[in-house]
């Protein structure tokens, strides 16, 4: 055994995606994982908390920031008649994702709650509400609420853990 030190990997932004669905096929593509199917994210703003689809689209919120990452995303191309055209990438998850938001995020993956018309989550880090509809983003807790959060979310961005006895935050729809 060499003796080298231990080398810790973080795999928090992988995302493992299935073969394609082929149709009229006896296998089920979207059953099969294989090996090299992934895509890492970066880490800049932190670990992935939750992935939620959304109409096409992932959403992935970050403890500091929330991606758009499109599926199987396809190019558009013009021929020759002016006419456009499709062409399909080999990728099903891109490289480059949209970044919705680079400040706001969450830690706790119970406090974001996907609605039909928006997604909704709990910043303790920021202390802010926030929503987004894959396009937009918008922090919703800076009227009233505000000084409500101020004054009770005493937690601190190393509380991470689910334990009996202490704070945690969830929402609810």
């Amino acid at each position: 055994i060499p003796d080298v030190p231990f080398i810790k990997t973080n795999f928090s932004n992988r995302i493992y995606h299935s073969e394609l669905l082929q149709e009229s096929s006896f296998q089920s593509g979207s059953r099969i994982f294989k090996s090299q199917n992934y895509q890492d994210y970066t880490m800049e703003y932190g670990a992935i908390v939750k992935l939620i689809e959304w109409y096409g689209t992932l959403i992935a919120v970050m403890e500091h920031g929330i991606l758009q990452i499109p599926v199987n995303e396809r190019a558009m191309m013009t021929n020759a008649s002016g006419e456009n055209v499709y062409i399909n990438t080999e990728t099903i998850l891109p490289k480059n994702p949209r970044v919705i938001s680079n400040t706001f995020g969450s830690v706790w993956s119970d406090s974001i709650v996907k609605t039909p018309r928006f997604i909704y989550g709990i910043d303790t880090i920021g202390k802010k509400i926030w929503r987004t509809n894959g396009q937009d983003f918008e922090l919703i807790s800076d009227m009233k609420i505000q000084k409500f959060l101020n004054d009770n979310i005493n937690l601190r961005e190393s509380d991470r853990d689910l334990t009996i006895g202490k704070s945690f935050i969830k929402s609810h729809y």
